[in-house]
């Protein structure tokens, strides 16, 4: 049996100069692209992932620097339920 595909929903995505910032999967906050670093370990003879903390922002610091919110879809984030909430009138 193949696995099945997982579902996706409308989600919250900042584009600030060109660049898109995603929610981060499990934390408040949205990364950029570049943020989760794959180095070998040659220890463990495999590769382990580490994210680049500076390279987070949060909704604030996003709107702040002029970010325009935008709708994708992604794999469901439990933090960004009714992120259109958010959205003042």
């Amino acid at each position: 049996m193949l696995n099945p595909i997982m579902e996706t929903e409308a989600s919250p995505v900042f584009r600030l100069n060109g660049i898109y910032y995603v929610p981060h999967y499990s934390e408040p906050v949205w990364v950029q692209p570049g943020a989760f670093i794959k180095s070998a370990n040659k220890i463990k003879k495999s590769d382990d992932y580490w994210e680049d903390k500076s390279k987070r922002l949060s909704a604030t610091e996003l709107f702040d620097r002029g970010a325009t919110l935008l709708s994708q879809q992604l794999w469901p984030r439990p933090w960004t339920k009714n992120w259109e909430r958010w959205l003042k009138p």
